[in-house]
């Protein structure tokens, strides 16, 4: 036989809901909330600055100084580096290569400071997390063990890479001097970045002439 017995009324089926709600056993869901092109534009810049940091960009001097600073901390991060490989590289004419170029690079601290203060800006270092990575990547060279000349090999490699990033970031301050109308900065950064070819330039004569030949017979 069916259960004839009589349903309660409805206000009492909504009393029970409301009672259950108010002790929290059961909360209604939130209706999901419409995203529209503006506030996704709004959160994409947020993830972007959270990533990057905020960076003041209303004009190129803007770009030409944050850039100076990114030349400025990679110097100095250049010269903690450079006694290091001198003392890991086994081949004379290699070791007497860093150790010039440290006192190159010496001089161009200098010229970046003569630069920031004809612009009247407090020589400053930003971060350059591209030359960080690049000089974290020579450690393991520097670091390494095993036949000398294929670790000068890599020596020379890992600083090839280090002078192609200065040259890229010289020719480019240089340019944006010449367009801002500071000549004078222009020829000392136009110095820094033939400074840098000529030590790339060395490198190459260095390999080329017997560190890469005895490597490729090294160890076996």
């Amino acid at each position: 036989m069916r259960d004839c017995a009589p349903r309660p009324p409805f206000s009492a089926i909504r009393a029970r809901q409301t009672s259950c709600n108010s002790r929290g056993d059961r909360q209604p869901r939130a209706a999901a909330r419409e995203v529209g092109p503006a506030s996704r534009e709004a959160r994409r810049q947020e993830e972007t600055s959270a990533m990057f940091g905020k960076i003041k960009m209303n004009n190129l001097k803007d770009l030409y100084v944050d850039e100076l600073k990114d030349a400025y901390d990679f110097e100095h991060r250049i010269l903690e580096a450079l006694p290091k490989m001198e003392q890991s590289a086994d081949a004379d004419e290699l070791k007497q290569a860093f150790r010039e170029h440290r006192t190159q690079t010496e001089n161009q601290v200098r010229r970046l400071e003569q630069v920031f203060r004809e612009i009247g800006e407090e020589p400053s270092r930003k971060t350059c997390k591209g030359m960080k990575g690049l000089i974290e990547e020579g450690e393991e060279y520097v670091k390494a063990r095993g036949d000398s000349d294929t670790i000068d090999a890599a020596l020379i490699s890992a600083a090839q890479r280090v002078e192609h990033y200065e040259m890229a970031v010289y020719g480019t301050l240089r340019t944006y001097a010449e367009v801002l109308g500071h000549t004078s900065q222009a020829s000392l950064l136009q110095e820094n970045l033939d400074e840098e070819a000529q030590t790339d330039d060395k490198l190459t004569r260095l390999a080329e002439s017997g560190i890469n030949v005895e490597a490729a017979s090294g160890r076996r």
